[in-house]
């Protein structure tokens, strides 16, 4: 009874029963109301990799995280198949940096009077609605670690002020655990906690002399870097050792292409695109990442990247901070942080509390410091936005308690959360209408629908090989599993792992020895669509994304037509490339009117500027069909709703 009434009467209890209790109704709430779906397709990737979705069995390697992760989690699908073990560990991450932020702030504030307590809770409150619903709804391997990052550094802040070494432990442990999650969101997280732990060591030092105050950082920053140091290049040693030193030089130009703004194709474009070999449809196809093509290289990638033209960085800054502002979130977003700061600011200054304001501001100039190089690199994405400012608001908030701690009236905290409470209040109301709304959230359901039921099917057809192709539709939901019968013969035509470890595995499960382009013409290798043959314009002269495709087959593996062998359902379609035109099987299919073969009446005495023309992917009139020839030739080949009566379902024709 003893031991009860210590506990009841002991602060740390309420402050961790409050942040319980905020926790569980915000994941309460989530659960209920919105569907509970990966962001992006790269924790999918993630999740296939270790549960071995990709490779038959669990694989323990993945590029996205570091190999701390990823070993342990590949074992625990060993151990456990049906459970989705990398859902549960980032949705636990997630929690421990809801729990600590909430935690902290109210344990800050317990020395203080009730209006002050209860103003932390409703701080902590405003901030989980603000920022953390909708990375709870929308999981992210990017934003898990930040998320986990912002309780972190509250928590060496308050760590300060105990001296704890059981506290200090407990930090290092998380921060080893963000960065293994997520290497680059770690390093940004690195900046915030130096900082927290600067503050906590000079402002609860607890009568240390500021000689004293500055060694203690100074071993406690040299061991966490230390530390940090060796994580990070003990996994990109294990990496390059198992992908390939080449594989990290790829990636590296392969993202300085695809994830940063570069300038578009044009026939007369000074940017070198035609001096590596690629033209209009190949360009087309890379943005669509498509990687099958051999001349689609490390040093292409560089070398087109190298030579473009100078960028205008005032140009390149307003066109990423446009795209940054069309997402829903980022304006309250950008908006409660800046309140927060601002507010913090204008609190520390009026109440005179030196130290704390000095440290805030390093806070806030190295958060605008960040932001602004993200901006200049031309990666400022919702995504990297909220893990900067994630650890600078909760920091922010820590100060501004710890600083008016204990005092009776302090009107400038008052202020100082009125401000934020009306702020974050306003970024909580979109933030809830977006994670919240079933309008949104249906199309990624579909999407995922789609992806599962090509799964599904490829499953029933073990001996057949599927390339993912024009616009296939790909699966952001984490509950479907796999444990029995993996789903590995589904392989996409290119992508961030593309050449790695895990994707050369794939190929060898599957019996191919390389991926290029002619890989389609294998017995085995089937290409899937998410347009149907029936939506494209039959002389090929279109701009979609299998138009594309199939120009780029025809020129540079010389296939003869395509075969729409079946639909799953609607938006997954399955084709068969065709490139051996004495082939009886394609002289039967081409009979029944289920496939066209090359048209082709050019001259080939063309002049050499046609060629040049042709090469830049503008159109030839000699290969354009008139609509009145082309219906005819149809019909003559029985392209008709009685030709088509025995065929499986989505089952129609294309050809060149």
């Amino acid at each position: 009874m003893s031991r009860i009434r210590s506990l009841v009467r002991n602060p740390q209890f309420w402050s961790a029963l409050a942040a319980v209790i905020i926790l569980a109704s915000c994941y309460v709430a989530c659960f209920t109301q919105s569907g509970m779906l990966y962001l992006t397709n790269d924790d999918m990737s993630i999740q296939e990799t270790l549960s071995g979705a990709r490779v038959g069995e669990p694989f323990p390697l993945s590029w996205f995280i570091s190999v701390i992760a990823s070993v342990p989690i590949s074992m625990l699908y060993r151990i456990a198949p049906g459970v989705q073990w990398w859902f549960i560990y980032s949705h636990a991450l997630q929690a421990i940096g809801f729990f600590l932020v909430n935690y902290c702030v109210i344990q800050s504030s317990a020395k203080s009077t009730w209006p002050v307590r209860v103003l932390s809770v409703g701080m902590a409150v405003a901030f989980d609605l603000a920022f953390l619903i909708y990375p709870t709804t929308k999981v992210a391997f990017t934003i898990v670690p930040g998320v986990l990052g912002a309780g972190v550094v509250a928590l060496v802040f308050l760590s300060g002020e105990r001296r704890s070494p059981a506290h200090w432990l407990l930090c290092l442990a998380l921060f080893v655990l963000l960065l293994a999650h997520r290497e680059e969101t770690g390093l940004i997280v690195l900046c915030y906690v130096l900082l927290a732990l600067l503050a906590g060591c000079a402002l609860n030092g607890r009568g240390d002399s500021r000689v004293g105050s500055l060694a203690r950082f100074s071993v406690l920053a040299g061991i966490l870097l230390a530390i940090t140091c060796v994580a990070v290049l003990g996994n990109r040693i294990v990496q390059d050792n198992a992908n390939g030193r080449e594989f990290r030089a790829y990636t590296d130009a392969r993202s300085s292409f695809v994830d940063y703004q570069h300038e578009p194709y044009k026939p007369k474009n000074p940017v070198p695109y035609k001096d590596v070999g690629w033209n209009a449809d190949l360009y087309s196809l890379i943005n669509n990442w498509c990687f099958m093509d051999e001349r689609v290289t490390t040093q292409s990638f560089t070398y087109v990247v190298e030579h473009q033209s100078a960028k205008d960085w005032t140009v390149g800054a307003e066109h990423e901070w446009q795209q940054l502002l069309s997402h829903p979130l980022a304006k309250g977003m950008l908006i409660s942080w800046l309140a927060v700061s601002v507010g913090a600011c204008l609190a520390l200054l009026l109440g005179a509390k030196w130290g704390p304001l000095g440290i805030h501001v390093l806070n806030m100039l190295g958060t605008l410091a960040i932001l602004f190089m993200q901006l200049l690199l031309g990666r400022i994405v919702y995504r990297t936005v909220l893990v900067t400012i994630l650890p600078s608001t909760a920091l922010a908030m820590m100060l501004v308690f710890r600083a008016f701690r204990g005092q009776r009236f302090p009107w400038p905290h008052f202020a100082f959360c009125a401000l934020s409470l009306v702020a974050m209040g306003m970024g909580a109301q979109e933030d809830l209408n977006v994670a919240f709304n079933r309008a949104r959230i249906a199309p990624i359901v579909r999407e995922s629908k789609k992806a599962e039921v090509l799964l599904e099917y490829a499953i029933a057809h073990p001996d057949l090989v599927y390339v993912k192709g024009p616009m296939a539709p790909t699966s952001t939901n984490p509950n479907k599993t796999y444990p029995t019968s993996q789903p590995s013969n589904v392989i996409a035509w290119g992508g961030t792992e593309f050449t790695s470890l895990v994707f050369r595995t794939r190929l060898k499960v599957n019996g191919l020895d390389s991926f290029s382009g002619d890989v389609c013409a294998q017995e085995n290798v089937r290409v899937v669509s998410g347009i149907s043959l029936g939506n494209i314009d039959y002389a090929l002269d279109g701009t979609d994304t299998l138009s594309t495709f199939l120009r780029w087959q025809r020129d540079a593996y010389g296939a003869k037509g395509v075969i729409q062998l079946a639909s799953p359902c609607y938006g997954v379609y399955i084709l068969r490339m065709i490139y051996d035109d004495q082939d009886q099987s394609f002289y039967d299919q081409y009979y029944r009117g289920f496939i066209l073969p090359v048209y082709d009446d050019v001259d080939d005495e063309e002049s050499e500027e046609d060629e040049e023309t042709e090469e830049f992917g503008e159109e030839d009139e000699g290969e354009e069909w008139e609509a009145d020839d082309s219906s005819d030739a149809f019909q003559a080949y029985g392209w008709s709703d009685e030709a088509n009566s025995g065929v499986s379902p989505g089952t129609t024709m294309a050809g060149w």
